[in-house]
């Protein structure tokens, strides 16, 4: 049995499953998620009569995570939805030679074929050069809907604005994806300088890697302009205010920063720190997924 057939029977129709399921969410007919997906309509009901949590334990029991699975969904839905069939099919052919290029079906492919070597590459070496970073393809992807918004301008501090993305496969700061020359305003423009990649950001990735040894749900932070009106709707939101600063000086920033995450045990999901000499002031956020970021972020913008 070669590799691809294991994607085939083991990955891809639970990915699907869940996939059929969320669009069903959104409302979408069965019709319309046939016609989506070049699924026949008997087809999809037939994927809607099992739950969707049938999908997503079949898929943690074969060595891919409900985060990772939701990471995976949240890339590929929106050309699904925009009826972007070419961009749909490249990712999610993606999405097969990354899950095999790691390793992710490797126990199950041994179950069939219990000879291969201890130490076995094939898919490694057969698929790895065709993957992208589909975590860095879904951070552009969900950040892009906000850089859109005609009133962006209005959330960049003076030195810029970042924000980082911890993904499911995170282990240290390096992983960690955010916009290596931040994101600028150009008069009513924003505009990213340089494109996102993984170790991109140095001081909110390191804020977020610190709040993450409390809370390792953490897994976005957003370093935004310091308005009081932002504050006064983020409280209205019901997220709690951790007040930092003003600093001595430069270097005690992040020795403060620290020690507020510290004492509330990361526990912390908006910062509003007041600058000090030399230090501009800044609000952090730092929550759990990109969409709920960017819902936050909107709002701000209303």
């Amino acid at each position: 049995m070669v590799p691809i057939e294991i994607a085939v029977k083991y990955f891809i129709p639970y990915l699907k499953g869940v996939l059929i399921h969320r669009l069903a969410e959104k409302g979408y007919t069965q019709f319309k998620v046939a016609k989506l997906m070049g699924l026949t309509q008997s087809m999809v009901n037939k994927y809607l009569q099992k739950d969707i949590s049938y999908y997503y334990k079949r898929l943690d029991e074969n060595g891919i995570s409900r985060k990772e699975i939701d990471a995976i969904i949240g890339l590929l839905l929106p050309f699904l939805e925009r009826g972007d069939i070419e961009r749909y099919i490249v990712l999610a052919s993606e999405v097969v030679n990354r899950i095999l290029a790691e390793g992710k079906l490797c126990r199950i492919h041994r179950k069939y074929v219990p000879t291969l070597p201890p130490r076995c590459s094939i898919c490694y070496r057969i698929y790895s050069g065709w993957t992208t970073d589909l975590y860095v393809e879904e951070f552009v992807e969900k950040t892009g809907k906000l850089l859109d918004h005609p009133k962006a301008y209005k959330l960049i501090p003076e030195v810029g604005m970042n924000i980082v993305y911890a993904p499911p496969d995170t282990v240290s700061e390096k992983d960690i994806i955010g916009y290596p020359g931040r994101i600028v305003k150009v008069g009513y423009r924003v505009v990213a300088v340089g494109k996102p990649i993984r170790g991109g950001s140095k001081h909110l990735a390191s804020l977020l890697y610190r709040v993450r040894m409390y809370r390792p749900s953490a897994s976005v932070a957003a370093a935004i302009r310091y308005d009081k009106q932002f504050i006064n709707k983020l409280k209205e939101m019901g997220f709690p205010i951790t007040y930092t600063g003003p600093h001595d000086n430069p270097n005690k920033l992040f020795d403060d920063l620290e020690k507020a995450i510290d004492r509330e045990r990361g526990y912390v999901k908006v910062i509003a720190d007041r600058g000090g000499y030399g230090l501009e002031s800044i609000i952090y956020i730092i929550l759990d997924s990109l969409d709920q970021l960017i819902d936050v972020l909107h709002k701000l913008l209303e």
